[in-house]
């Protein structure tokens, strides 16, 4: 049980989000497969090029669990992780995914202005946060998630303005607890269900990587086509957030990056409206 949990607490770190060797001040000076790759993400998806395709529905199964997670401000988002010690883990199947895909941690993206923050925009129309749940494929060892293709699947969540800030609301302590960088905060009987919108059963959906350095293209993309909602107040509680050098930690977002030939996919038995 521990090589599994410290396995997930390396991936969250090492090859997701965490590691200071990189800014998101100097986005464009980011190496490697963050310069050369042909699949990166986040991407900007246009209505107009959408193909439609029948596939199975993502099944979110035991996320109606409850369980206790930490939260801890990393110095480049607020990061949400401890899945891995719950007796019944979360983890999604379906979506043209092979095998059960478990919950790891989730983190999220915004902008000190309403109408930035995404990172993947929707006819280059960004929402003011967005949400990243990261899960990692059964039998695949959680620190060589970013070797092996699809071994990863990140459902993504847009958060719209609203003046019902209820999906966000079990986090509110951990957000305020957590404001300078490295600070950590517990929270007991969380239930990530709480995050997705009402309706599961729309989604776009494509391969691309991971939005942060080393941008390993091993992911499978999910687009929840129904945003969840955010308050100002939540919005401030995220901006107000301490980053690198102590400054505020405003735009933790990637701009969109070449499409380079792939399909972006919709669900066959749903619709969206441009």
């Amino acid at each position: 049980m521990c090589l599994i949990g410290c396995s997930f607490l390396l991936l969250c770190c090492s090859y997701v989000i965490c590691g200071n060797d990189w800014s998101y001040n100097d986005k464009t000076q980011w190496t490697g497969l963050c310069a050369t790759g042909k699949q990166q993400s986040p991407i900007d998806v246009s209505f107009y090029d959408l193909e439609r395709k029948n596939i199975e529905p993502l099944e979110f199964h035991d996320y109606n669990i409850t369980g206790e997670i930490t939260g801890l401000n990393n110095g480049h988002t607020e990061l949400v992780q401890g899945f891995e010690s719950w007796s019944t883990q979360p983890y999604i199947t379906g979506g043209g995914l092979q095998g059960k895909y478990y919950l790891a941690q989730f983190h999220f993206h915004w902008d000190g202005r309403d109408n930035l923050g995404s990172e993947h925009t929707l006819n280059h129309l960004h929402y003011p946060l967005e949400i990243h749940l990261l899960h990692v494929q059964q039998g695949v060892h959680p620190s060589n998630a970013d070797i092996y293709p699809n071994s990863i699947a990140v459902v993504a969540v847009f958060f719209e303005m609203s003046d019902d800030g209820t999906p966000l609301e079990p986090l509110t302590n951990i957000l305020r607890r957590t404001i300078q960088t490295s600070k950590e905060s517990v929270n007991e009987g969380y239930n990530p269900s709480d995050l997705l919108p009402s309706d599961t059963s729309s989604f776009l959906y494509y391969n691309g990587s991971l939005t942060t350095p080393p941008c390993s293209e091993t992911v499978r993309w999910f687009l929840m086509t129904q945003p969840s909602r955010v308050t100002e107040l939540q919005l401030k509680r995220f901006r107000v957030r301490r980053g690198e050098q102590s400054l505020f930690l405003i735009d933790n977002w990637r701009p969109t990056q070449p499409m380079n030939g792939r399909k972006v996919y919709l669900s066959q038995t749903n619709s969206i409206q441009p």
